[in-house]
């Protein structure tokens, strides 16, 4: 059980710190670039990892198969839109927005869940969302007055992205229960993956069109960093040690070993504890942040958080309550 615990936090300060280096891989990269990294890797490691479990695997274990058309769609929302939207938002407003916004993953999970009636209505849940509500309202409320008084809409889209992103991912979350148990967890996972690279694919080519529609003679490399090199300079100059090992971090922690220790921790722990323990990417993500990017924690920001993350406590201590309730039935 403590390893259980320890690889919980593992897994939170990985998703804690995932903004904070993409934040810093955005300096260089271009929002397709390390949307393009991360997804093309992370299928290509998933795919190994796939390979050697399905040698090593005895039995038949034939369940029903997903059709493709399935997977697109699900690689649409639970890896394409929710990854590229939270790193275009990244360009525009701060790391502490987001790992703000996160949380309200949860929250927005049960909401679609009463909404597609996955799940029985609720006034104590619809109470507790509201609470959740009041928070992700003042992001947006934060955004306005800047955009009001700045007449900078930047940040106001920022947050307006990462809301959506997690919204995005929360439908995915409950659409997807209908699937996931259909095939193994590392199977469905790679071809997710797999096909969440076609999606990569789709973009880069439209991108490159645009491009070329806007300016013919426009280099493709453009595309990938921002400042492109001279044509005497080669284009992996710009691959810094430094870069090299924050997209190995961001491939490797936050998309590989985060998976895998979740998997883990959800067979010793119950899953309402895990979800309980998101409320950690806030405290890593601001602190880490703060003293790395120079970020400010604003009051706006703590309120939103403080609103949000008791909202998911309250839900995440109710869904543990509710099994040991029939238990002493």
């Amino acid at each position: 059980m403590p390893l259980a615990f320890l690889a919980l936090m593992l897994v939170q300060l990985n998703f804690g710190i995932l903004p904070v280096a993409q934040k810093l891989a955005l300096n260089t990269l271009t929002p397709l670039a390390l949307f393009g990294i991360r997804t093309v890797l992370g299928a290509s490691l998933f795919f190994v990892f796939y390979k050697l479990w399905s040698s090593r695997k005895t039995g038949s274990g034939v369940g029903t198969k997903t059709p493709a058309k399935v997977y697109f769609m699900l690689s649409l929302l639970g890896i394409a839109l929710n990854q590229f939207l939270l790193i275009l938002a990244l360009t525009h407003t701060t790391a502490i927005a987001t790992v703000v916004v996160v949380p309200s993953i949860t929250l927005f999970t049960y909401g679609f869940a009463i909404l597609l009636k996955r799940e029985s209505f609720e006034w104590s849940k619809a109470i507790t969302l509201l609470l959740g509500g009041m928070g992700v309202l003042l992001l947006f409320g934060e955004g306005l007055l800047h955009m009001i008084e700045k007449l900078d809409a930047s940040i106001f889209l920022g947050n307006a992205l990462c809301l959506v992103s997690a919204a995005v991912y929360a439908f995915y979350l409950v659409i997807s229960r209908d699937y996931v148990g259909r095939q193994s967890a590392v199977e469905f996972t790679s071809r997710m993956f797999g096909a969440a690279v076609v999606w990569f694919a789709l973009l880069l080519l439209g991108s490159w069109i645009w491009q070329l529609m806007q300016d013919p003679n426009g280099s493709i490399v453009s595309l990938f960093l921002k400042e492109a090199p001279m044509d005497s300079t080669p284009v992996v100059s710009g691959f810094t040690p430094q870069l090299i090992g924050t997209l190995g971090f961001i491939v490797l922690g936050p998309t590989v070993i985060n998976y895998f220790l979740n998997l883990w921790t959800l067979k010793h722990l119950p899953a309402s504890t895990v979800s309980g323990f998101i409320c950690l990417q806030t405290l890593i993500g601001s602190t880490v942040s703060y003293f790395v990017l120079g970020e400010t924690i604003k009051p706006s920001y703590v309120i939103s958080a403080v609103c949000i993350l008791s909202s998911v406590l309250l839900l995440s201590m109710r869904s543990l309550r509710a099994p040991l309730r029939a238990r002493c039935h």
